[in-house]
């Protein structure tokens, strides 16, 4: 019988609790991050990243409560990414010396 890692009856064994490094996912990136307290997961932390067309990366938080259903969490990443796309198009219209667009 193989001997199980002590520290290992607390992890979530929900996917979405998981942690995940930095990693390209439709055209930008994203990570997830659990945060504990009293070893259960309080938190739940995305990080989102983009480059604009200088090379400067961007980069936009989230914080979620691990109750949250599948469908607000992906509403509210979705909403982040979004408004991390306009910043990023922003800057870069911005470093290309254009007038930056209105987005709201």
């Amino acid at each position: 019988m193989e001997s199980m890692d002590p520290r290992s009856h607390h992890l979530p064994t929900d996917r979405h609790l998981q942690p995940r490094s930095a990693r390209r996912s439709a055209g930008f990136r994203w990570s997830r991050l659990p945060l504990e307290s009293l070893n259960a997961v309080a938190v739940v932390e995305y990080h989102l990243f983009e480059v604009d067309a200088g090379g400067k990366l961007h980069r936009a938080s989230v914080l979620l409560s691990p109750s949250d259903p599948r469908r607000t969490v992906a509403c509210k990443l979705a909403l982040a990414r979004h408004k991390l796309h306009a910043q990023v198009a922003a800057a870069s219209d911005r470093s290309r010396g254009l007038v930056p667009r209105a987005y709201t």
